[in-house]
């Protein structure tokens, strides 16, 4: 015999066997078991269906939930209808309404299916009638509970199980208010000691920074710090939580989205969690989401003091070391320059510009005693733009302050500001050609 033809032989066989054994599996009926009364069903048959009704009580794990019925409009007992969530109100009534099951089981012993001690109670009122589902044990086999609607017993799949056991904080426990960072425009933060209002400009231009502020400086703020301690947090919120009292309240929040503007009252902080006030009632949420409450103002300001785009610009004067020059712009999509009255390379110009507005501060003016003048630089603006002069006065050795339009407001190193001051001579050395 060949292999070919044996292999066909002994195919031919397996064939016959397999089908033979799926007949007798068919014809089947085990002796012992919870599979022995079930009803022999291809497709789920409706074993309850309620069109409505007046109210739905559960029972279950010790707790009670009433659900009303009011012209259309459900609600659970003991709550307002702000604080309970309409879409999951209304898929447990659609849960509870209908049952369906694809194993009928009828009138067996309550007690084999765990329904002599049910783990879930559904009752049903609609005007005189009163239909009580129960749920009892859950199937060893499969994923169902057993359950029973008006003494017939059937199978209940467990994601119907799930819709109609939640306890009350599914309800009661829901976004409130969902702020989306992308559509932040505003944020002001007010506290006893200070108050940080920050906003986004309309754009004219492409620029790398975006975020600005009002208080309690007037100047670019700063863009990193903002999208990830801020705008981050703020995106973290859902006030799901409800809680009984405040507090002491220690700080008031704004957002505007648009059109849509959140008022928060932040409150005390216990345990990890701060209580929040908005629209009236008391939350509580995550203390991490408002450390940026209470973060240092250094970490919201641009840390490039003497930032002016360079389109705001007509003119650039310079005086240090006793001596004084000055750069003249022009245009705008090709923009020239003239340097002590000489024409200049733009590029070489555009680099010296980025030196001159690139110092960054180290700190704030902490009232330290003033020296000699090391640098001042006037930006003159073009028409409708104001004038911004920044000069860099020593403080010690090491730091000088920053004197912005005559106010000192920062230090910054001397080191940067005389590396600049190099960098101005060595370009006009260069204009001179040198």
């Amino acid at each position: 015999m060949t292999k070919k033809l044996k292999g066909i032989i002994i195919g031919g066989i397996a064939v016959a066997v397999l089908a033979g054994g799926i007949g007798f599996m068919l014809s089947y009926e085990p002796e012992n078991g919870e599979d022995k009364s079930v009803s022999e069903e291809n497709a789920s048959e409706t074993v309850f269906e309620a069109d409505t009704a007046d109210r739905i009580t559960v029972t279950g794990s010790g707790s009670e939930i009433g659900f009303f019925n009011n012209d259309g409009e459900w609600s659970i007992a003991g709550t307002e209808q702000g604080d309970t969530d309409k879409t999951r109100i209304q898929n447990f009534v659609s849960a509870a309404l209908v049952y369906r099951s694809d194993k009928v089981i009828g009138e067996a012993d309550p007690v084999k299916y765990g329904l002599d001690a049910p783990v879930l109670t559904i009752t049903i009122v609609n005007g005189d009638n009163t239909d009580v589902v129960t749920v009892g044990d859950k199937s060893a086999v499969d994923d169902v509970y057993f359950a029973s609607v008006n003494g017939n017993v059937f199978t209940m799949s467990e994601s119907q199980y799930n819709a109609l056991s939640k306890d009350m904080s599914y309800y009661t426990e829901f976004s409130r208010i969902a702020i989306e960072p992308d559509d932040v425009t505003e944020i002001r933060i007010v506290t006893d000691e200070r108050t940080i209002d920050l906003y986004l400009p309309e754009l004219t231009r492409l620029e790398g920074n975006v975020w600005h502020m009002r208080e309690p400086y007037d100047m670019m703020a700063n863009d990193s710090f903002i999208d990830s301690d801020v705008l981050s947090s703020l995106g973290s919120l859902t006030l799901s939580e409800k809680a009984e009292t405040m507090g002491e309240k220690t700080a008031e929040l704004t957002v505007v989205c648009g059109d849509t503007k959140y008022e928060l009252t932040i409150g005390s902080d216990v345990d990890g969690r701060t209580f929040v006030g908005y629209g009236g009632k008391v939350y509580s949420e995550n203390s991490a989401y408002f450390e940026f409450i209470n973060a240092d103002i250094f970490n919201y300001i641009n840390k490039m003091v003497s930032y002016v785009n360079i389109l705001d610009v007509s003119k650039l004067e310079f005086e240090y070391n006793g001596t004084a020059h000055d750069i003249e712009i022009s245009g705008t999509d090709n923009m020239t320059f003239k340097a002590d009255g000489a024409d200049a390379d733009s590029n070489l110009t555009k680099q010296i510009y980025q030196s001159v507005i690139g110092i960054t501060a180290t700190s704030f003016y902490g009232g330290e005693a003033l020296g000699d003048s090391l640098l001042k630089v006037v930006f003159r603006g073009v028409d409708g733009v104001e004038d911004k002069t920044v000069e860099y006065v020593s403080v010690n050795e090491y730091s000088a302050a920053v004197v912005i339009n005559g106010e000192a407001k920062f230090i910054t190193g001397t080191s940067g500001v005389e590396k600049l001051i190099s960098n101005i001579d060595e370009y006009y050395r260069l204009v001179k050609g040198e």
